[in-house]
């Protein structure tokens, strides 16, 4: 067997392996088991107008926002996959304090803008790396 062949052959048991691997999840575990899910009034923007009402999300998103350009700046030279972890205990205990003091569950929209933010720094990241080089 040639180079090319066994890397088709190395790739084609790796995603079979992986594709196994992503529907693990899909099969054993019951979401509903461990959730209690309740809809939220409103709409989706009023949501989200509440969600940054919590001024202790809005110092958060910040900061992230600020943290995500400084992390896809190193990331072009360094593995800083490790520094992901922090920031996504952090929204799970704000969006937890949320909804404790407000009875609404938002954890999802706090997640869908703490990725808004996370790509705006990664956007902001790479225009100002291109004007500096």
């Amino acid at each position: 067997m040639g180079r090319i062949p066994a890397m088709r052959t190395a790739f084609g048991i790796l995603s079979s392996i992986a594709l196994v691997c992503l529907l693990v999840p899909v099969f054993a575990i019951r979401e509903k088991d461990s959730v209690t899910a309740a809809p939220v009034e409103g709409s989706a923007f009023s949501s989200l107008v509440k969600t940054f009402r919590n001024k202790d999300f809005r110092i958060f998103v910040g900061s992230d926002v600020l943290y995500w350009i400084a992390l896809t700046m190193f990331q072009t030279t360094l593995p800083m996959a490790i520094f992901g972890i922090l920031p996504q205990a952090m929204v799970a205990d704000i969006s937890q304090s949320d909804s404790i003091a407000t009875g609404e569950n938002r954890e999802g929209m706090f997640y869908a803008a703490r990725t808004f933010a996370f790509k705006m720094g990664q956007s902001a990241s790479l225009l100002i790396f291109t004007g500096i080089v």
